[in-house]
């Protein structure tokens, strides 16, 4: 008799009704949903903070680079269009290029240039090695935040980090309001010309600076700069910032791609600039599309709210997308004589 209650009551267990169920779901749908932007949030911190740390290496590495050579190494210098031989020794290439050897990557850099001319080739993309040394990968040299990195068809091994111009046109771009055309190549008032005025929104009459890096060619300077030329003070004065593969063409070709200025970009053009459409739904002027020069060519990150940049005295900062863009050509440029101490605020 015992036996057959003890099975009656088992029997008589009550269960979770359907009702029951439904509302546990919810719950917890409720509570992944109010963590996930939590957890993202953390990885993003942990994805910005190896970003940062990228940069204070190639920060790093530019100051060893100086006391080396008692000068900064090049902008982009890809081809030399002026009469043999070029005026400067080191071979074509990018800051990245040059700073090789500082990044325990010496033997990437003897691949590219030990025992080869680079000057008689007048283009390192003719360099026999090429096409492999372009489709290396550097892991410094790449921003875990970048989302970009799926559209490389081509395997070429990709940078986020890019030397700055300041304010100076660095390949056939400019005002940011110019109408814009594509396909790339095409030109375009430029806005920062080497002893001109800059034009309304930017006037101030006599802007006398460029920034710390070059592009390299026939009609520039072929004279690098040296830590003396920088009166602004290193501590306000970008050196490096982060760039997008999805949204700047010439980003796409690889950090060994020297030409068409891969390797330098310039701050006349406001951070995150919108350059990330598909050219096929670019819009009627063609300003939001990452084969525009005009708009591509500058700091882009996927970082909330800017973009993270390398200063002189190898701080990294993350300046917000609607700085003031007079105090951005501030910071881009080498001796404008503007204080900019106090007007920003620094975000490691």
């Amino acid at each position: 008799m015992s036996e057959r209650s003890s099975a009656r009551r088992g029997r008589e267990t009550k269960a979770f009704t359907l009702v029951e169920l439904l509302v546990v779901i919810a719950i917890i749908a409720i509570l992944i949903a109010l963590l996930l932007p939590a957890i993202q949030q953390v990885r993003e911190a942990a994805r910005r903070s190896t970003c940062s740390s990228n940069l204070k290496q190639l920060g790093v590495a530019l100051h060893t680079y100086n006391d080396t050579y008692k000068r900064l190494p090049i902008g982009s210098w890809a081809r030399w269009e002026g009469p043999d031989p070029p005026p400067l020794v080191e071979g074509r290439g990018t800051t990245l290029h040059h700073l090789l050897p500082f990044i325990e990557q010496m033997q990437l850099y003897e691949a590219i240039y030990k025992g080869y001319d680079l000057n008689a080739m007048k283009m390192i993309e003719k360099h026999p090695n090429f096409d492999r040394i372009r489709k290396t990968w550097v892991p410094l040299f790449l921003c875990p935040s970048d989302d970009g990195q799926f559209l490389n068809t081509n395997k070429y091994g990709l940078s986020n980090y890019v030397s700055s111009a300041g304010p100076r046109y660095v390949s056939d771009q400019g005002n940011h309001l110019t109408p814009c055309l594509c396909p790339e190549g095409a030109a375009f008032n430029q806005l920062f010309k080497p002893n001109k005025d800059p034009p309304e929104g930017f006037r101030r009459k006599g802007f006398p600076a460029a920034g710390p890096f070059y592009r390299h060619h026939s009609l520039n300077n072929p004279r690098t700069c040296t830590l003396a030329d920088i009166l602004d003070g290193l501590s306000y004065t970008i050196f490096m910032g982060e760039v997008r593969s999805r949204c700047t063409s010439q980003v796409r070709s690889g950090w060994a791609h020297s030409d068409n200025a891969c390797g330098v970009t310039s701050t006349t053009i406001p951070i995150n600039y919108n350059s990330c459409g598909d050219r096929s739904l670019a819009s009627f002027d063609g300003c939001h599309t990452d084969c525009n020069w005009n708009t591509a060519l500058g700091f882009k990150s996927c970082h909330p709210g800017g973009a993270q940049f390398l200063f002189g005295d190898g701080a990294v900062r993350l300046l917000p997308d609607d700085i003031d863009m007079w105090l951005f050509q501030c910071l881009g440029a080498i001796a404008d004589r503007n204080r900019t101490d106090g007007m920003f605020s620094i975000t490691n």
